[in-house]
């Protein structure tokens, strides 16, 4: 029913393979960005609240879609 159906043995394990270390890598920076964001607004401000996790959201996603909002073209997509 898609592309999953094209691959089979060694093939379907290496694209399960490099998939898991991409996603995996793209995860593990965005929440290094994330925590490094938040405890530094929490240092800033010294206060531990709902605004520092919300800010440091928002800071992150828009950084992490940066180069895609740049590759297509439409660097306010990021935000």
């Amino acid at each position: 029913y898609g592309w999953h159906d094209n691959l089979r043995g060694k093939m379907l394990v290496g694209h399960i393979g490099r998939n898991l270390v991409a996603n995996s890598c793209g995860f593990a920076a965005f929440l290094g960005l994330y925590q490094f964001t938040h405890c530094s607004m929490e240092a800033g401000r010294n206060r531990c609240d709902w605004k520092n996790a919300a800010t440091a959201g928002l800071i992150t996603g828009g950084f992490m879609g940066l180069p895609v909002a740049l590759r297509a073209g439409e660097p306010r997509l990021a935000l």
